[in-house]
């Protein structure tokens, strides 16, 4: 349950019904009401992964909480409508990729505009131990994908290694040429 004001909104999986009954019990004062609302949940996009980093390409797939719902995105950083981009099939990925999706009722009524990030690393990467569970982001790509993390630790852009020296070997695909080496951390 979640309290908003003075409002009490409850939850539960949406079901199908003719009547409901509301029986309040042990109150701790008198019950005053004032209005009984009833809402149906918004259809929902969910995406697998829901982000990821990526060497050469990623395919993405997007699903709704609501079997007839439709799901429309975009890839140009709008916000979807109703003419946008029917999801049909797994997209394929190939370069960094924010993808905006929203999931349709064919009444028109939609859900909120979801967002999914995908960036394409500019190396690959191995790692000597296993990043933390609560710090793993979006694997050891995450180090080389060219976003910086923010000062939030549970943005999904930090790497966290908890009681192990880490042997991080960077691939460049072939000999190059360097003169300096950047790493940022705390």
């Amino acid at each position: 349950a979640t309290t908003v004001g003075y409002k009490r909104l409850l939850r539960f999986e949406t079901t199908t019904t003719q009547r409901i009954r509301i029986s309040i019990l042990a109150a701790r004062g008198i019950v005053e009401l004032s209005e009984i609302g009833l809402y149906r949940n918004l259809p929902d996009v969910h995406f697998e992964p829901e982000a990821a980093a990526f060497t050469t390409s990623t395919t993405v797939k997007m699903k709704s909480n609501e079997q007839n719902a439709e799901i429309r995105y975009t890839i140009d950083g709008s916000i979807p409508t109703i003419k946008s981009t029917l999801y049909s099939k797994p997209l394929v990925i190939s370069n960094s990729t924010e993808i905006n999706a929203v999931a349709f009722r064919k009444d028109g009524s939609h859900g909120f505009v979801r967002k999914a990030s995908f960036n394409k690393a500019k190396y690959g990467i191995s790692l000597s131990a296993a990043p933390d569970e609560r710090y793993a982001a979006k694997g050891p790509l995450t180090l080389v994908d060219g976003k910086l993390g923010s000062s939030n630790f549970d943005d999904g852009n930090w790497i966290g290694i908890n009681g192990n020296d880490l042997t991080a070997t960077i691939d460049l695909g072939q000999p190059k040429e360097i003169s300096d080496f950047a790493i940022q951390y705390f």
